[in-house]
């Protein structure tokens, strides 16, 4: 066993040669080289793995998701089509009269009109007996151009509307877009 001798010139043990000493730094350099190339084949191949399972599960999950929406469409078409235009017509009339009576407080004395669809003044005056609410100022109408969740309160400092009917078109629209993308996207 030749063991290096520090004693000597750097580069050149005890009885080797120069032509030696550079054989053994190539094969030494190229030794580096070839562990360096056989890393980088492995990071390849593991980036390579890594790249078809990230998009094995890209596609699971969006597999999973359309899976999803489509076992709980029908309870949300349910929703959007039957409970939440229920919901807003019992809500309606007391959401108008909570909002009436912020506005009268607010008015000093002065009068509000309450304008609704024509087919909703009767209901409203039922609901108004009904109420403990002081609404003495409040002046209800029937105007033509509202649908039947749609109010206008009028006072002299200006209007609110209430528009449920259009709070209910904007989630349906919104709903109709998520099953259209997600149709599109499965169809892909």
């Amino acid at each position: 066993m030749v063991l290096e001798d520090f004693a000597v010139a750097p580069g050149r043990a005890r009885g080797q040669s120069a032509e030696g000493t550079d054989l053994f730094d190539r094969g030494y350099q190229q030794g580096w080289e070839d562990a360096a190339a056989a890393i980088r084949a492995d990071d390849l191949r593991a980036a390579a793995r890594l790249a078809t399972r990230l998009e094995g599960m890209t596609h699971t999950q969006s597999a999973a998701m359309s899976l999803c929406l489509a076992q709980i469409e029908p309870l949300l078409a349910e929703i959007f089509d039957k409970m939440l235009p229920r919901a807003a017509d019992r809500a309606f009339l007391g959401l108008v009269i909570q909002e009436a009576a912020s506005q009268l407080r607010d008015a000093s004395g002065h009068a509000l009109t309450l304008r609704v669809a024509p087919e909703a003044v009767g209901p409203l005056h039922a609901y108004l007996e009904g109420t403990s609410a002081d609404l003495a100022a409040l002046r209800v109408e029937g105007e033509a151009g509202l649908a039947p969740l749609e109010a206008r309160l009028v006072h002299p400092g200006g209007e609110r509307e209430i528009d449920l009917a259009g709070l209910l078109d904007g989630m349906d629209d919104a709903f109709d877009a998520l099953r259209t993308s997600e149709r599109s996207r499965t169809d892909d």
